[in-house]
């Protein structure tokens, strides 16, 4: 029971979780023209090449074309390969410098990233979404796999960026992963206990009390609800909603986890019908985020250690019966991950 959370955005990459959430149903219109480009059907390559300048200051037009491209290109990776126009309001929020939960609505790209690998499998080529997020996060909960350390760490995701010279091969990492044992040490499900990294208002939240930005950060670490991204406003309609459930990981918030309970519904089950969402459904849920968020308020308390015991074995168990299936048997043999110098897999649950 693991994923990657608001506060492994925000440790990882330095990106602001408080603040009001990024508003999916505004309408935006730009204020510049562009002679030269047509949104939505100009590449990567056109685009850089009729914005980009060498001289002269920098204006806002420079700066948003900057921006646009940078969003769809580097950060949430499109997968047209086109400057597109579903970012545009984004690319207008960071123009007029309002400050926003930038770290929920990334995280609710990456989600969307798992929830296509779910839908399409995972030979499929036309991926698109800030994957390259999923290695930073699985080489800072994973350490085993050695990366080169970098002399100047400004965030946590520096010390990640730079690849081994002897990186493992694909089956190697579904061996380690197929064996890995739950008895881990607590600090490999919290790898940002280091407050020192990180920029200063991230090192404040963790070590301040009583402020509102403070408890609205903890919120939007800690509150579950919906993450709505995209764009949905008139004719245009890329709009998408991912669930956030941090409840299930308390591990990785340094708590203790208990057994996962089922998947908590909402009122608008089944899932796919959130795409189905109005304009006013959308600000309504917004808001009532917003508020839920600007009243959290981190408490301190005295955990049960039993509740470990009990996630240990509903852990053991369920590896169990998933690893006991003739079909999983006959993969881990083929990866030799049930080759004699390999710990066996966990017992089978007793009845």
């Amino acid at each position: 029971m693991m994923a990657p959370t608001v506060f492994d955005v925000s440790h990882l990459l330095g990106l602001l979780p408080c603040g009001p959430m990024f508003d999916t149903t505004a309408t935006s219109s730009i204020p510049f023209s562009f002679p030269n480009l047509n949104f939505g059907n100009s590449s990567y390559t056109k685009s850089l090449n009729a914005e980009m300048k060498t001289t002269g200051d920098i204006s806002d037009r420079v700066f948003f074309s900057y921006l646009l491209y940078t969003l769809c290109k580097h950060i949430l990776c499109h997968g047209g390969k086109k400057v597109m126009i579903e970012l545009i309001p984004l690319a207008l929020r960071f123009l007029k410098g309002d400050p926003f939960d930038f770290a929920s609505y990334f995280l609710g790209h990456v989600y969307k990233v798992g929830s296509e690998c779910q839908e399409k499998g995972l030979m499929h080529q036309s991926y698109e979404g800030p994957i390259w997020f999923f290695q930073l996060w699985l080489l800072s909960y994973f350490q085993e796999f050695s990366t080169s350390f970098p002399q100047q760490v400004v965030i946590h995701g520096d010390r990640f960026a730079t690849p081994s010279s002897d990186p493992l091969s694909f089956l190697k990492c579904l061996h380690f992963f197929s064996i890995i044992l739950e008895e881990r040490d607590a600090h490999k499900f919290y790898p940002f206990s280091d407050i020192s990294i990180g920029p200063a208002w991230l090192r404040r939240i963790m070590t301040t009390k009583g402020d509102i930005s403070v408890s609205e950060a903890w919120g939007s670490f800690l509150v579950s609800r919906e993450i709505h991204i995209g764009v949905h406003f008139k004719t245009l309609n890329k709009y998408h909603v991912e669930v956030y459930c941090p409840a299930q990981l308390p591990r990785q918030f340094g708590l203790v986890q208990a057994v996962p309970l089922p998947f908590v519904g909402t009122s608008n089950n089944p899932i796919h019908k959130r795409l189905k969402l109005g304009q006013d459904n959308t600000k309504h849920s917004n808001l009532v985020v917003g508020n839920a968020k600007r009243r959290f308020m981190p408490q301190e308390f005295t955990i049960n250690p039993s509740t470990t015991l009990k996630f240990t074995q509903w852990w053991h168990n369920s590896m169990a019966v998933c690893n006991g299936t003739l079909l999983a048997k006959k993969f881990l043999k083929h990866i030799n991950a049930l080759s004699p110098t390999a710990p066996p897999p966990p017992p089978p649950p007793k009845k």
